[in-house]
Parts: structure tokens; sequence; C-alpha cells
């Protein structure tokens, strides 16, 4: 019992180490050192748990799975899992102590390495690890362990501990190790065959797809449960519409050849369904949902073992349509031969007698009663004269070249008073001694309708030949030796020969050198296929033409072979691919500017993160001095402070009033403007007097910071078209970053007014502050966007300004622009258009910090 009970507790663990494995393998892992990480934690948690749960099997026998599970760990994870399983074995052995201690970690040694032998043997013989290498792998295991018992234990302890647990050791490490093997090793296989399925899946879906004929297996409703590409793109329906289409629900209807609607139940589909029967080459009418036709051969057979059925389709319709020609042009020239009857004539010249069949009267509407009594004359007399003179010409160079045959074309007037056209066909059968033949034979057939067949035709050859000739793609055919028979003039367009150049020639004159000897090959194999081969290319193909200038030209070729005069020809329809190509170009033009863009976007959106950091300090700031000294003038402590701070206090909350409500001014003038709502006046304004404007409300703030301030100006500036308080506000930001950033009691802040081309006029604002890095200018005068930290800039703000002015300046057609070198200061300047008449003229002034300065003229 004790066995038995010992045995199920080792089975309990060597189910939960087939179940941690099923587990690595059922995880989604990509990386295959993850997976044999995960592996090799499994193992060392099973021996561990084994070791730590070791069973004990009577008589004092302690067993647990450590052989079983090092010998596997080498097998199914390899030597580096093998390895750190046998090493935590060790340490874990080690720790346990006692006096097995010597032949346990020898034991596991052995373990290991009949594992590893074993492994490197079917490595060797390039074999996976099976169950026949799981048995082998368990017998050497339980030689080998108990074997080092046995030599290391003093003989008695060996003896009697092996006469009580040979049997149990051996049973555990060969038992264990086969049935856990066993298990790992059916949970491959079938892993293994489950990948070979969705392989051979695949390759079968890959096939499938990559043909021109539509597959589709169909079920009893009518519903398709599988089908390829071509078959969507057969019945003109999407994948979706396919697979959700069934019975009467269908996107498309069917009919027979002829155009009579076809019912479902009637279809080839539903009968080899009903009667289990295949059939093969059924023709039927598809109308598709965009309207068009198609006609649709197919092969259908039933499933072995399934109620469903295979269906194989296969677009016909080019074939139908010229079988259907072919079948019409047949029958008007059966209906021509049925229909020519041939008048018989006998004549003989010295006499002048003629005798007459009654279908030759009958082609000119007689009965022959009524032309009686005939001779030539009767001929003479119905005959056109046009062509009776030549009818007597031809005759005459028959007779004198003593010829037997002779035949003429000719008119002869109908009873109903038409022209009908009859072919004169006729022999001597008779020379006279005097070489003047005695007696002519010859028959008449009315040719009227082939005449105007032959009209009809040649009125068709003509467009047939107008169509070649106006058609945009090249269009050439080639002889059985690959020459060149006919070149449209599409053709000589593409290739940049003319056709009395090419035609002729071998093909390989248009083709690369590399393409040629692949092409003779093919070609020679598509123009001696047999009747049983389809007479064309199932699809268009990308091939590389030479133009007559030794560039290459990307094209789309499809070929058709017929047979002319018993011989084979091919019809070759060339498509210019090069338009293709620049939209494929363009396409990859665009794809790179769609990325710049996101990446654009991208550091929009880290601009506006910056800009929200930024501003949530900016508001903070103001708003804790304000709370601050309310909450200190409203406190107790707040009734004792004298006056004179009390008024100090008072000034520093309105402050910080004021810069509160500038940032949030800021804040809604560049969303007003950014939405569009910011209306713009654009009016003439002398450049002068704005900035003479701007610098007088600066001049507070200049004055504070001790900035000196210049102003220079020519007089003969012209105005410019603006927004007097746009461009205002334009320059108090510019001064306000200038005074910001300028060096306090020894900052200089020069303004300009002056030309900018012929019409434009430009106003700069230059400080002698540190400057800007050059990898920050560029951001300048973008939304959310500061040169330098934000939270750690020394002078303050947001940065919105220069995003306002930028935006405004663009509003009234003008430009913002900003230069810097480090340590040597800003400059910025807003570009405006001229109004197109001079300027006022002002009075030039000095610069003084203490009142706003007149311009110096040019400066």
């Amino acid at each position: 019992m004790e066995l038995f009970l010992g045995l199920l507790g080792l089975a309990e663990q060597a189910a939960l180490v087939f179940a941690g494995f099923v587990l690595v393998n059922l995880l989604p892992l990509r990386s295959q050192r993850l997976s044999r990480a995960l592996l090799a934690l499994v193992f060392v948690g099973a021996l561990l748990m084994s070791m730590h749960s070791a069973v004990e099997l009577g008589h004092g026998v302690i067993g647990d799975l450590r052989g079983a599970l090092l010998v596997l760990s080498v097998l199914i994870g390899g030597y580096l899992v093998g390895g750190v399983t046998l090493l935590a074995a060790e340490l874990y052995r080690l720790d346990i102590g006692g006096a097995g201690l010597s032949a346990g970690l020898i034991g596991n040694a052995m373990a290991t390495l009949v594992g590893a032998g074993v492994l490197f043997w079917t490595r060797r013989r390039g074999e996976a690890v099976g169950l026949r290498h799981i048995t082998t792998a368990a017998l050497g295991v339980t030689a080998t362990t108990n074997l080092a018992f046995l030599f290391i234990q003093p003989v008695e302890t060996a003896l009697t501990v092996w006469r009580v647990s040979a049997a149990p050791i051996s049973l555990i490490n060969f038992g264990a190790t086969v049935l856990v093997g066993a298990l790992l090793v059916f949970d491959r296989s079938i892993k293994r065959a489950d990948r070979m399925a969705r392989r051979q899946r695949d390759y079968l879906d890959r096939i499938l797809n990559t043909g021109a004929e539509a597959v589709a297996v169909i079920a009893p409703g009518g519903r398709f449960e599988f089908f390829n590409q071509a078959a969507c793109d057969m019945l003109g329906v999407s994948a979706e519409q396919l697979g959700a289409s069934a019975g009467e629900n269908r996107p498309w209807r069917i009919s027979d050849l002829e155009g009579r609607p076809m019912a479902i139940a009637d279809a080839p589909v539903a009968r080899v369904v009903r009667t289990r029967r295949p059939e093969r080459d059924a023709k039927l009418r598809v109308t598709r949902p965009d309207g068009t036709t198609a006609v649709l051969s197919l092969n259908v057979r039933p499933m072995l073992e399934s109620d469903r059925v295979v269906c194989a389709m296969r677009d016909i319709t080019r074939e139908h349509r010229l079988a259907e020609e072919t079948e019409r042009q047949k029958n008007r020239l059966d209906f021509v031969i049925r229909s020519a009857g041939v008048g018989v004539w006998d004549w003989r010249p010295r006499t002048g007698e003629v005798a007459l069949n009654p279908r030759w009267a009958e082609i000119v509407g007689y009965r022959l009663e009524e032309l009686e009594p005939v001779s030539i004359d009767t001929w003479r007399t119905l005959c056109h004269p046009d062509d009776l003179a030549r009818a007597d010409a031809a005759m005459r160079a028959a007779f004198s070249a003593r010829r037997d045959l002779y035949h003429c074309d000719v008119r002869m007037r109908h009873k109903d008073g038409h022209w009908v056209w009859v072919r004169d066909t006729g022999r001597v059968s008779e020379w006279g001694a005097d070489g003047e033949p005695e007696r002519v034979v010859g028959t008449h057939i009315d040719i009227t309708e082939l005449k105007a067949a032959n009209e009809q035709l040649a009125s068709v050859s003509r467009k047939y030949e107008s169509t070649i000739a106006a058609a945009p793609d090249g269009i050439l055919t080639l002889n059985a030796d690959s020459l060149v028979d006919s070149f449209n003039p599409a053709a000589q367009r593409l290739f940049g020969w003319r056709a009395d150049e090419i035609v002729g020639q071998p093909i390989d004159r248009l083709l690369p050198a590399d393409l040629r000897a692949k092409h003779a090959g093919l070609s020679a194999a598509f123009v001696q296929q047999g009747p049983a081969h389809p007479h064309g290319m199932a699809d268009w193909r990308v091939v590389r033409g030479l133009h007559k200038s030794g560039r290459t030209v990307p094209l789309m070729v499809t070929l058709s072979r017929t047979i002319d005069g018993g011989r084979p020809v091919v019809i070759a329809i060339i498509r210019d691919m090069s338009g293709i190509e620049d939209q494929r170009q363009k396409l990859e033009a665009l794809t790179d500017r769609l990325i710049i863009k996101l990446r654009e976007v991208e550091q929009a959106s880290a601009a506006k993160s910056s800009f929200l950091a930024a501003m949530s300090h900016e508001l903070r700031t103001p708003l804790n001095a304000i709370l601050g000294f309310a909450d200190l003038m409203r406190s107790d402590i707040g009734r004792d402070i004298d006056p004179d701070r009390r008024a100090g206090y008072l000034d520093d909350i309105h402050r910080s009033g004021e810069h509160l409500l500038s940032l949030i001014n800021d804040i809604l003038d560049l969303s007003k403007i950014e939405a569009g709502k910011v209306a713009i006046a654009v009016e003439p304004i002398a450049p002068r007097e704005v900035v003479k404007e701007a610098l007088r409300t600066m001049l507070v703030e200049t004055g504070r910071r001790r900035v000196s301030v210049r102003f220079r100006a020519p007089d003969d500036l012209p105005p410019v078209l603006a927004d007097r308080r746009a461009l205002l506000q334009i320059l108090l930001n510019l001064l306000s970053n200038a005074a910001k950033f300028a060096p306090a009691t020894a900052g200089r802040i020069t303004v300009r007014a002056e030309r900018c081309g012929a019409e434009a006029v430009r106003f700069s604002v230059a400080d002698n502050g540190p400057g800007i890095p050059a990898d920050k200018l560029k951001l300048l005068g973008e939304p959310f966007t500061q040169a330098g930290d934000p939270l750690k800039a020394g002078a303050g703000g947001t940065g919105l300004g220069l995003a306002i002015s930028k935006r405004l300046s663009e509003r009234m057609n003008g430009r913002l622009e900003v230069e810097s070198r480090p340590g040597e200061g800003v400059r910025a300047a807003v570009i405006l258009p001229t109004a197109g008449r001079p300027g006022e003229a002002g009075t030039p002034a000095a610069s003084a910090p203490a009142r706003a300065p007149e311009p110096e003229g040019t400066g």
C-alpha cells in the first residue's frame, strides 16, 4: 500500500510537470530565448518540488523524480536547460545533506550525462527526440543511478538498501522518465502536426489565390463556405458579400446562354447537390451587381463523405463571344453557298448560237421562255455597258493567249430594273483548225450577296485597321519565326521605331539583352502549343522593353495565339507602364511627406505638453502670490501690519493680477487667431506713427529696467497695409521680449523701420541680450514653444508672444523673422506690404530711456 501511495504521489508530480510544459508551449511567445527560460523554470520548479516532497516508498526508502526530470530537461530543453536544472538539483541536495549526499550528487550528474549523451546521439543522426530515445535514456538513468549508489555507499549498506529499494527506485527512474517523456513527446508531436496542418493550409490558400480559375466549396443551402479571390472577381462581389450570400439572396443573377433567367434550383451546383453526380463544362451566364455580364464554365464535383460540392469556375466570355461570331460567319457563308445557284451557258462563237439553263435566266429575274430566242445579243443586252467592254476584252485576251479559262465579274440588269452581280466564268472546250474557239462553255454565279458581303468585310477591315491604328495600346503580330509582321502607330510611339524599320525584324530588337534568351524559349513554347492549350495568357504580365534610344521602358503585355494560313501567329498587346510607375513614385513621395507631417504633429504635441507645464507654472505663481497676500491681510496678523507694508502688499496683489490677466489674454488672443475669429481691417498706416505709439506704451517698462531705446527710420517710408491694432500688438510683443531679455541697466534696444525690397517695409527690434541657440531658433513663433526650459527661464513668460505675432503678421499678408547668435542678442522683424504711396516724414530725435524715442532719420 505504501508503495502504491508513493507511486501515486509521483504520478501527481509528473502530471504537474506535464501541465507546466504544456503551459509554456501554449503561451504566445515569439522569443525562443524566453521560451527556453520559462522551460528551465518549469523543470527547476518541478525538480525542487519533487525533492522537497519526496515520497516514502516503504522500509525507509525515499523516492522522487530527480533522475527523470534531469534526463528530460536535457532531452526536451537542450543542454542549457539541462545544465540549469542540474545546478539547481546539486545545490538543493547539498542543502539537504545527509548520508546519501555523495550518492545523490553523483546520481544527479550521471542522469544529466545520460540525457546529454542521448541528445548528442540523436542530433548527430539528424533525428528528433522520440519515445525510443526517451526509453533508452530511462534505462540509462536507471542503471547509472543504481550503480552510482552501489559503488559509493559502504558495501553492507548498499546491499541492504539494494535488496529493499532496487525495484521501487528502478521503477521510479524508468517509469517516471518514460511516462513524463511520453507525455511531452506526445504534446510536441501534436503541436508539430498542428504546425504542419497550418502550413499546408497556407500553401493551399496561396496556390488557390494565385490561379486565374475560381474555386469554391458550396454547402447544400447555397452558402459559399470556401472560395478564393478569383471567385470574388469573377462574380463581381467582395469576399464579405460572397460569404454572406446563400440561396436566392445573391447579388448576382444567372441565366442560360440565351439570356433566359435560371432559378438557383436549376443551376449546375444545385443539381450536383441533389444528384451527387459531377458535371463538367456546364455553361451559364452571370449578371454581376454592376450590370456587366460574363459567361462561365463550371466543373462541379461532390465532396467525398460530405454533402458539400466543389465548384471550379472559368471565365469563357471572350471564347464564347468568339464562338458566337464564328458561328454567325459560318451561317452566313452556308446561306450564301445554299442560295447560290449556278447558271450555265454554251456559246458557239462562229454561229452566235447560245444555249442557257433556267437558272441563268432566274438570276436576272426571268423565266427562260421569256428570253427566247436567246443569242449572244441576249447577254449583251442585259450586261452593263461598262462591264460588257471589260468582259469582251478579258475574253479576247484569253482567246489570243490560248488560255482555256477566263473569268470576269459583271453586272446584269434584273427584270425588276436593278443590277445583279454575276461571276462569268468561261472555258474553251473546242478549238478550230484556224486557232479560233469553236465552242465556249461557262457558268454564271449570282455573287450579288457575295459582293455585298465583300463590301461589308472590306468595311470591317477598314474599321479594324482604323481601330488598330487609333488604339492607345501598342499592338504587334509575330510569325512562327518571332519576326514582327505588323506594328501599329501606338507601338511605334512606345518603342521609337517606325513600322518600316521594325517589320520583318526579330522581336529581340524590342527586348533588353538580358531578357532575350529567356524570351526565345518562352516564345517558342507558346507558339508551338497544341489545340488543347489555351490560345492566350490568363492575365497581363509586367516586362521591360527596349526603346530605340537604348533606354528601358516598363510594359504590361498580354499575348494571344491564332492560326493564319496554317501557321501560328502571336498577337501582342502592349501597354506603357511609365505613367503608373510615375504615379507609384509620386505615391512614395506623398508617403514621405505624410511621414514628415506626422513627425511635425508629434513635435507639436510635445511642444503643447511643454507649454501646459509652463502655463501651470506661470498661472500658479501669480495666483499663489494673490492668495498668499490676501490671506495674510485677512488674518489677525494682517490687522497689525503698518499701512506702508499693507500698501506694498496690495501693489503685489495688483501686479500679480495684471500678470495673470496678461497670460490669459495671450492665450485667448492666440485661440481666437487660430480659430479665425480675429477681425483684421487692413488699411494704409504710417510706419513711424505706429512705432512711436508702441514706444510710448513701453516707456514705463523700459524706463523701469533702465534699458536704452533707439529708433531709426528714413523719412520717405511708404505706408504699409496693416491692421493698426494688430501691428501695434506685434510691435509691443517684440519690444516686451527685447526689454525682458536685455541686460538690466546696460540693455540696448534698437528699433528700425526700413524698406524691404520695392513693395514691403521691415519693422525690426534688436536687443543685446544673451541670444538664442541655433537649435532653438527654428522653434520660435510656433504655438506652445519657448526657446528655453519654460520652468527655468529667468525672464518668465509663456512663449505665446511670438506665436501671436507670427499669426497676426500672416493674416496681414506679412511674415515674421527671428535672427540670433548666442551672446550677441536677438533681432526680431515683421515684414508687411506697402500701400504704394509715400509715408509721412518725421523729425529725427536722439533716443533716451526716459521718454519715447523719436526716429533718427536714415540712421
